[in-house]
């Protein structure tokens, strides 16, 4: 249920902007029957310039909620991490 919740997350935070999650917090209604189809959804809530905040359900093939949360993600912009990976020439 996490990894339904946690690939909606990403997918929606990073269609806006390269972000790194800070914060979860996930209550789990009811559990999944082995075999189950589960959906993630994410629906951002804010979107600040230091921080994203997303509304996560993930819901059982019955439209039953099984989980409801809320995830943080801090906006990183692309050159932080990019600067490591050029090659030097010698």
């Amino acid at each position: 249920l996490f990894a339904a919740a946690d690939a909606a997350f990403a997918l929606s935070v990073n269609a806006v902007t390269d972000s790194l999650s800070i914060q979860w917090s996930l209550n789990v209604i009811r559990a999944a029957m082995p075999g189950e189809t589960v959906i993630g959804e994410s629906r951002i809530i804010h979107k600040g310039r230091k921080t994203m905040v997303c509304d996560l359900t993930v819901t059982g093939g019955d439209g039953r909620m099984l989980v409801k949360g809320q995830a943080t993600a801090l906006p990183v912009p692309r050159d932080t991490y990019e600067v490591g990976r050029q090659k030097k020439s010698v």
